[in-house]
């Protein structure tokens, strides 16, 4: 609610046409939905498309104010807009003139005076955006949402890896992962980013600890569990490495997978790589690739591709909560750009038991694993030409 509130603050720009008949049609969708034997949880997901949306901050304000008199959750109460002062107009103009030229780094530098002001920069399609950190924000430490923390993909990377671990359960595991990544790491060539996807023991300020000894390390921490796409979504926000890599906490790494990653992707033909990968012949059904070379896509338990790739194909699709068969979502996405999916049987590494399928019982990961099948064939069930002759 707290969230909600705030976002009465974001939003700028002139009132269009175009701005107010995007608006009546979200008026229009949520009182329909309440309307309709009173569905509050369509009427609520309405409200947040409001809420994040570009609209300009009039046509936003009203519309949630609108939606509150039936909702009633006083979102006038939220913290009220100020006025800026000489310094933070002076910061602003600094940093916007440091991104202009292309000292990012710098420019993050001034992001965090500001920060230590007590604002918080926001960088949107429309311009910056700048509102007041309230103090529930500030002294949290936690995240909600992908977009809670900024994307740093349009920047030119400037470490060889990012290495992206996402987790919500099984802290032995994590550990068991996290500890062979940054041993077999080099320390000037790439980040480690954690996401603590919700966990509910003590192993999050063990991880905390981990990354006040690595500087290679850093963690976020959501407040509840985002989703497996959402979670991964984090990592690829801030990720500031040319390859990126994802590696599920089942994979302990045994020797220098990083370098070996990287050499397959210098193929410009190559999308998307890793070590395991599965191959269909009709879209409806998968079975697993026996040997090195080209496949229909790469399997999540390791899996890397190129910063500009990325650019392309796109985060991933956050109604992927649950994490089966997002993989197979994403490798299509690359590979609808016209790259090819490779994996590499011999690489370093040791796949252990998955937690998260071990942990769900089985009549409901059978359910989920179909709800994310049937979205997987809504996008790419007639897509045909991807399965055409591997090379």
């Amino acid at each position: 609610m707290k969230r909600l509130r705030l976002c009465l603050q974001d939003g700028d720009g002139r009132v269009t046409r175009r701005a107010t008949a995007e608006g009546e049609r979200l008026r229009a969708r949520f009182w329909e939905a309440m309307a309709s034997d009173l569905n509050v949880p369509k009427a609520l997901g309405i409200t947040w498309i409001a809420a994040r949306s570009e609209l300009p901050a009039g046509v936003k304000r009203e519309l949630l104010m609108d939606f509150d008199r039936l909702l009633g959750l006083e979102l006038m109460d939220g913290p009220k807009p100020f006025e800026a002062t000489e310094e933070l107009e002076r910061l602003l103009e600094e940093r916007a003139e440091l991104r202009n030229g292309g000292s990012y780094e710098r420019a993050d530098e001034v992001r965090e005076q500001i920060r230590a002001m007590g604002f918080q920069v926001c960088d949107k399609r429309v311009g910056t955006h700048v509102f007041r950190v309230p103090e529930w924000v500030q002294t949290s430490g936690s995240i909600s949402a992908s977009r809670d923390v900024d994307s740093l993909l349009e920047e030119p990377g400037d470490l060889k890896y990012t290495v992206s671990i996402v987790a919500s359960q099984g802290c032995e595991e994590l550990e068991r992962c996290l500890e062979s990544v940054r041993r077999h790491l080099d320390d000037s060539e790439g980040e480690v980013i954690v996401v603590d996807n919700g966990f509910q023991d003590a192993c999050v300020a063990h991880i905390d600890k981990i990354a006040g000894g690595d500087e290679r390390v850093r963690v976020f921490h959501a407040d509840h569990f985002l989703g497996s796409a959402a979670g991964r979504n984090v990592s690829l926000r801030q990720a500031r490495g040319r390859n990126v890599i994802f590696i599920d906490t089942s994979v302990e790494v045994t020797g220098d997978v990083f370098r070996r990653l990287a050499s397959l992707l210098e193929d410009p033909t190559a999308g998307v790589a890793g070590r395991w990968g599965v191959v269909t012949n009709d879209l409806r059904s998968f079975e697993e690739a026996g040997r090195s070379g080209d496949v229909h896509a790469v399997e999540g338990y390791l899996m890397a591709f190129r910063r500009e790739v990325l650019r392309e194909a796109g985060f991933l699709d956050e109604k992927f909560r649950f994490y089966r068969h997002l993989d197979l979502d994403f490798s299509f996405a690359v590979r609808s750009r016209g790259y090819r999916a490779l994996i590499d049987v011999e690489l370093p590494v040791i796949k252990h038991d998955h937690v998260e399928w071990s942990a769900t019982p089985p009549l409901e990961r059978d359910r989920l694993s179909k709800r994310n099948f049937y979205r997987f064939l809504q996008k790419w069930g007639e897509r045909t030409d991807l399965i055409g002759a591997r090379r």
